[in-house]
């Protein structure tokens, strides 16, 4: 599954939790935008763990999910390439 994330957090503390969380699951392509090719399993985590670190009524985190068709479909303009899966991971 391969998700588009973007946020707009203002407490510094937050905004860097949330980023380090979105790190263990994809790659940063903005400053508060991030890419990654997961499993629904990982998906439902990361959801959890992001309503679990924002204030609901401050904060806002979008998440879009994108089809394998619509992900085809993407067009970058400029440098950068989207965010594959690796088969290999390397710690």
């Amino acid at each position: 599954m391969f998700i588009v994330v973007s946020y707009d957090i203002s407490n510094d503390r937050t905004r860097t939790k949330v980023s380090n969380t979105l790190l263990n699951y994809g790659k940063r392509i903005q400053y508060s935008v991030f890419e990654m090719d997961v499993k629904k399993e990982e998906a439902e985590m990361l959801e959890k763990e992001i309503k679990d670190l924002i204030n609901i009524k401050e904060d806002s985190v979008r998440m879009y999910r994108l089809c394998r068709k619509c992900k085809d479909k993407v067009k970058i303009f400029g440098d950068g390439v989207l965010t594959k899966n690796e088969d290999l991971f390397i710690i």
